[in-house]
C-alpha cells in the first residue's frame, strides 16, 4: 500500500462529563462559545449545563496552555495596580504644578563638565499669577517670550519688570520669584545649568528673609 493510501486515524476527544473517548467528528460541541469542549451525547451535555459550571475555571480555552487562567487573573491584578500607581503620579504632578503656571520641558542633556547638566523649559504664567519663591541648584538664564511682561524678584536686588525679548541671569542658589503683571498670559524660556541628580526647583518659605 502506498503511503498516501494508509487509513487516517480518527482524532479522539474526551467527553467533558463521563471522560469517554469518542471520535471528534461524532462529539457534541456547544454553540456560541469561544472554547472547545466535547460531549459524547446530549445527555452528558445537559448534565454539564446544569452543573452551574464556571467557564474560566472548568474549561480550557482554545489555544491556551494549562495555568493560563491563573496567569490572566494575576495580570488583571498587575494592571489594576499599575493604574492605581499611575493615578497617584498624576495626582502628585497636579499638586506639584502651581495653579496658573504651566511648565513645558523641552530638553535635558549632560554637559562636558562632570556632574552638570543643562535643562531647558518654557514656563507660562496666567495674568496676575506669582510663582513660589524658590532656588535652583545652578544658574538660570531667562528669556522672556511674547505675551505679558513679567516681574522678577531676585534676592538682594530691587524688582525688575521684563518685556518680551528681555533677558535675566539668576545665580545658583539665589531665591527668586516671577509674577505676570499683564492682562494676558506671559511666558519665559528658562535655561538651567545645574548639578545633576538634584531637584531642579526647591521652594522657599514665604517667611524666609527677602
Amino acid at each position: 500500500m502506498a503511503p498516501s493510501d494508509k487509513p487516517v486515524e480518527a482524532t479522539l476527544v474526551s467527553c467533558k462529563v463521563c471522560l469517554e473517548e469518542i471520535p471528534k467528528s461524532e462529539a457534541t460541541v456547544p454553540e456560541a462559545v469561544d472554547y472547545f469542549v466535547y460531549f459524547c451525547g446530549p445527555d452528558c451535555y445537559e448534565k454539564w449545563k446544569n452543573q452551574g459550571r464556571a467557564p474560566e475555571e472548568q474549561v480550557e480555552r482554545r489555544g491556551r496552555r494549562p495555568g493560563i487562567v491563573s496567569y490572566l487573573k494575576a495580570m488583571r491584578i498587575v494592571v489594576v495596580a499599575v493604574v492605581i500607581v499611575a493615578s497617584g503620579l498624576v495626582l502628585h504632578v497636579a499638586r506639584a504644578q502651581q495653579g496658573g503656571i504651566k511648565r513645558i520641558d523641552l530638553q535635558r542633556h549632560d554637559l562636558s563638565v562632570p556632574g552638570r547638566e543643562v535643562v531647558q523649559a518654557i514656563v507660562e504664567l496666567d495674568p496676575g499669577v506669582t510663582s513660589s519663591r524658590h532656588t535652583h541648584p545652578g544658574e538660570e538664564i531667562i528669556y522672556v517670550l511674547e505675551g505679558a511682561p513679567l516681574e522678577y524678584e531676585v534676592e538682594g536686588k530691587p524688582p525688575v519688570t521684563l518685556k518680551p525679548g528681555d533677558v535675566l541671569f539668576i545665580p545658583a542658589g539665589t531665591i527668586h520669584a516671577a509674577k505676570n503683571v499683564g492682562s494676558r498670559k506671559g511666558a519665559e524660556l528658562a535655561t538651567y545649568i545645574v548639578e545633576k541628580g538634584k531637584p531642579l526647583l526647591s521652594e522657599v518659605s514665604d517667611h524666609a528673609p527677602r
